[in-house]
């Protein structure tokens, strides 16, 4: 039996087992511990809680201040309305203006990144806007709001067996992370501790300094977790983040785990009865012939759903005999299911809640993935233009240009001229600057590089994967081609804004150097610039027929003009 024949037994057999669980059961608990034996503890010296929390990753979140208010107790008062009326999050922060005086700062919202705050407060602070009624009068030429940033604060605090356990055990450079609850009790305390072998494993204790046991078995629906994890035993593990990703009470655990063939897993762990669990997981990274992957997670908040999300960022390095010939990076988005890990389609979200649109926006480009970003953008568009959509949109065509990413510029802002017609004038500045600042790149190339005289890495065999994938990324961020834009940047230069636009003069002009080094894509993109073909004229009901040499009689009925000369249906 060959290999592919014997991992598609695997898949099969691993599908029959995973359907005859009780899904709504968890696993009984096994004696069994997949847990790597921890090296000795070490002396536990100060406080082991302070210490602890010192360790806690900061989180930095931003803020809208929407109103700023000179009596901190009248600033208390309008801040509790807003709670109690609208379920959001505010905060009054005091700001000491020097001669200005102390003033108190309302700060509407938590959000992880600029675009979903500045989205959220355009909607909020607009007209008929939730936040209207508590807002001073606009003045015009002054904004309704301000994006603040503020560091957030882990308010949980570990029990002292649990963080003098930690603390005998962590690495001096590893994060802390609080999980389960929601309960104090059940509040879990997880590091990376080195192993007896000199590996690194996950220490995950309770509230009495108890070490929780791993149980042994892949995670649900992960097929190449389950192959895997029978292929190759676990060598090493590292505690990665905690939040709540999965529908039931309290937060998860997310760690990476190595084997020994060198696959490295995303896993998921929850409690179960005294014991860990693997309650979904991704195929982080692998060597196949020809190509090597890479991937790193995080979480983040993709949907608009009460669960936070995954999105998996792999890198993926081709490779001819001992070269590495090419660079790709992907994004996807997870969600945290009782069956395993469950794609998110960013294309098919639904448009309601816009919010959902923006989240998914920013976690693709987070993750490097530029391009689905921009194609979420332009086909959510295309729909609907939404002001708030719009506006994250087409503020990513400059951002991406002042970030020296001129090819992913120019993308992004012909998606959205080709797929939102309806904001063609108000991308057209930026994808001109985008486009402008492509033409001068002394980067740009229409040549396809050859791996055999070019490759993006020699002698693979002498190098790590990380070291590889290191080099691969440097090398290809020097490479700039004009095979790397969309057909969109043509077809709607071209066709959309016209050739003789400044905007359509360049890109014609690099169409004409992809005729001479890509010929294949340019007939491609030349068949797309075709005029379609005009649907047979309809007359009383029958299909007018083609003039030909003076025009043949119409089929069916009483004719119509011929396009070869004379009227239809004249001799």
């Amino acid at each position: 039996m060959n290999a592919r024949a014997l991992a598609a037994c695997l898949t099969a057999l691993l599908a029959v087992t995973t359907a005859c669980r009780d899904a709504d059961q968890p696993a009984a608990v096994v004696a069994a511990d997949a847990s790597l034996p921890l090296a000795a503890p070490r002396p536990v010296e100060g406080d082991p809680i302070a210490a602890a929390l010192a360790a806690v990753p900061p989180r930095t979140g931003r803020c809208a201040q929407v109103r700023s208010l000179k009596e901190a107790a009248e600033a208390e008062t309008v801040a509790e309305a807003m709670r109690k009326q609208l379920a959001l999050p505010v905060e009054v922060q005091r700001a000491d203006l020097g001669e200005r005086g102390v003033w108190w700062r309302l700060c509407v919202g938590d959000e992880d990144s600029d675009a979903r705050m500045v989205a959220r407060a355009t909607r909020w602070t607009g007209p008929g806007g939730e936040l209207e009624p508590f807002l001073d009068a606009p003045v015009p030429g002054l904004p309704r709001f301000f994006v603040l940033e503020r560091a957030r604060t882990e308010p949980r605090r570990p029990a002292e067996p649990a963080a003098r356990a930690v603390a005998a055990h962590r690495l001096p450079d590893a994060a802390v992370h609080l999980f389960g609850g929601p309960t104090a009790d059940r509040l879990l305390v997880a590091t990376t501790a080195p192993t007896s072998s000199g590996a690194t494993d996950v220490l995950v204790v309770d509230a009495k300094g108890a070490r929780l046991p791993l149980r042994p078995g892949a995670a649900p629906g992960c097929a190449s977790c389950e192959l895997s994890l029978r292929d190759g035993k676990v060598t090493a593990r590292r505690a990665v983040a905690a939040d709540d990703l999965a529908p039931h009470a309290g937060e998860e655990l997310v760690l990476e785990e190595d084997t020994g063939r060198g696959a490295r897993l995303l896993t998921v762990v929850a409690q179960h009865d005294g014991a860990l669990a693997r309650v979904a997981g991704l195929l982080l990274g692998a060597e196949r012939p020809g190509f090597v992957v890479r991937g790193t997670a995080e979480v983040v908040e993709a949907d608009a759903d009460p669960q936070r999300e995954v999105v998996l960022a792999t890198t993926e390095l081709r490779v001819q005999g001992d070269a590495g010939c090419a660079l790709e990076r992907h994004a996807e988005l997870f969600d945290v299911t009782e069956g395993g890990m469950v794609r998110v389609d960013p294309l098919r979200l639904p448009p309601e809640p816009a919010d959902a649109l923006i989240n998914a926006v920013t976690a693709l480009d987070g993750a490097g993935d530029t391009l689905l970003a921009s194609r979420v953008c332009a086909a959510h568009l295309a729909r609907d233009a939404r002001a708030a959509l719009a506006q994250v949109c087409l503020d990513r065509v400059a951002a991406l240009l002042a970030a020296r990413r001129p090819i992913d510029a120019v993308n992004a802002g012909a998606l959205i001229a080709e797929g939102a017609p309806s904001l063609r004038a108000a991308v057209a500045g930026p994808l001109l600057d985008a486009v402008g600042g492509l033409d001068k790149d002394v980067r740009l190339s229409a040549i396809e590089p050859d791996c055999a005289k070019d490759p993006l890495v020699p002698a693979l065999a002498a190098l790590t994967v990380d070291d590889a994938m290191a080099k691969a990324a440097a090398r290809a961020a020097e490479r700039v081609s004009l095979g790397a834009l969309v057909d969109a940047v043509f077809v709607t230069g071209a066709r959309d804004f016209g050739a003789d636009t400044p905007v359509g003069l360049v890109t014609v002009k690099w169409l004409e150097r992809l005729k001479v080094s890509l010929p294949a894509r340019y007939a491609a993109v030349e068949a797309l610039l075709l005029p379609p073909a005009p649907a047979p004229a309809t007359v009383d009901g029958g299909v007018a027929g083609q003039g030909g040499q003076g025009g043949q009689g119409a089929q069916g009925g009483q004719g119509g003009a011929g396009f070869g000369g004379g009227p239809g249906g004249a001799p």
